[in-house]
């Protein structure tokens, strides 16, 4: 280093509250930071004061431990601006976007305990009205006409005469039938309602992992912003920011 840069080195730590050394290695952070004040200061006597903010708001993120900086954090306060620096706004935005995550993850855990519970109960009822129709089935069979002709017939005293007449008895085989029916209704009831949970189950977790998706690109291009990479974002009236096309 020459004379001139160790002599501006010496000066800045005096400025801004460092050592020599370390005036030595902020030296150029230094002088434009301390040019962004003083252009600043300039602006506010002109009366352009969306414009000095604009410098304050650049002398502070070049140099924010020095007394320029603090100097143009107390303008900016002044002015009622709230500015943090790049890496607590970045440790700020990330750590939302992770509260906003985890606060998804609970919703759609809770949605989905809701649609098993839901389901659930649904099938309970189901098997519950199947019993209840099975036994009013067996209770009231299906009955079966059997024509038995005249004639004589015998039994232990004898032989006796029958007239021919119409005998009614229970059809076991119509009476299976409608128990087989009335089961497979309710089985098919029962895969319906699974298929349906497992459905809204999956668009659940679908919604959820890609808003979590959208929430991790929003932080990461939040952060690129403020470090000037990102593409330009706006709050679009939602407490999410969104790019601006």
């Amino acid at each position: 280093m020459n004379r001139r840069a160790t002599v501006i080195a010496a000066l800045m730590a005096l400025v801004f509250g460092t050592s020599t050394a370390q005036g030595a290695i902020a030296l150029s952070s230094s002088e434009d930071a301390l040019s962004h004040y003083l252009l600043a200061n300039a602006l506010v006597k002109e009366g352009k004061h969306q414009e000095a903010i604009e410098e304050y708001r650049t002398a502070y993120r070049l140099f924010p431990e020095s007394r320029v900086g603090e100097q143009s954090l107390i303008a900016l306060n002044a002015y009622g601006v709230d500015l943090e620096s790049p890496s607590q706004t970045e440790s700020t935005i990330r750590r939302q976007s992770q509260e906003f995550k985890a606060e998804t993850d609970r919703s759609t855990e809770a949605e989905i305990n809701h649609t098993v519970r839901y389901a659930d109960a649904k099938l309970a009822n189901i098997e519950a009205a199947k019993n209840t129709a099975v036994v009013n089935v067996l209770n009231n069979p299906s009955l079966q006409s059997t024509f038995v002709p005249y004639g004589y017939y015998r039994n232990r005293f004898g032989y006796y005469y029958a007239p021919g007449a119409v005998v009614t008895s229970i059809d076991p085989i119509a009476t299976q039938a409608r128990v087989d029916a009335v089961r497979a209704t309710a089985e098919q009831a029962k895969v319906d309602v699974k298929t349906q949970a497992a459905s809204h189950i999956e668009q659940a977790r679908a919604f959820s992992q890609e808003r979590s998706r959208i929430i991790d690109e929003t932080a990461n291009n939040l952060e690129s912003q403020m470090s000037g990479r990102g593409v330009k974002l706006k709050v679009q009236g939602t407490n999410l920011y969104v790019r601006s096309y």
